[in-house]
């Protein structure tokens, strides 16, 4: 239970992180904002346009899941190279 829940904790961890330093937010400047990686699954359409789409914004919650999946496992990768690495020292 415990390994659970530091992998569920090291999944949010790298998830956040990966959000927060891939994010673009030019909506300001006449570009887009996104979010996610390796797939975006956000989309907000700013700026100056010749024609707005029905919807400005676009949510993939399908690119959503498989970006939470990825950092699961990069977590469990970390997780095991570090116990690894640290069972190789103690010998």
């Amino acid at each position: 239970m415990r390994k659970l829940l530091i992998i569920a904790g090291l999944t949010a961890l790298i998830f956040g992180i990966l959000t927060i330093s891939t994010a673009q937010n030019d909506s300001m400047s006449d570009g887009n904002d996104t979010m996610g990686f390796p797939f975006t699954y956000y989309i907000y359409h700013g700026g100056k346009m010749d024609v707005y789409p029905p919807d400005l914004t676009e949510t993939y919650y399908w690119k959503l899941l498989l970006d939470i999946l990825f950092a699961a496992f990069l977590a469990v990768l970390g997780w095991t190279i570090f116990f690894k690495v640290s069972n190789r020292f103690r010998k």
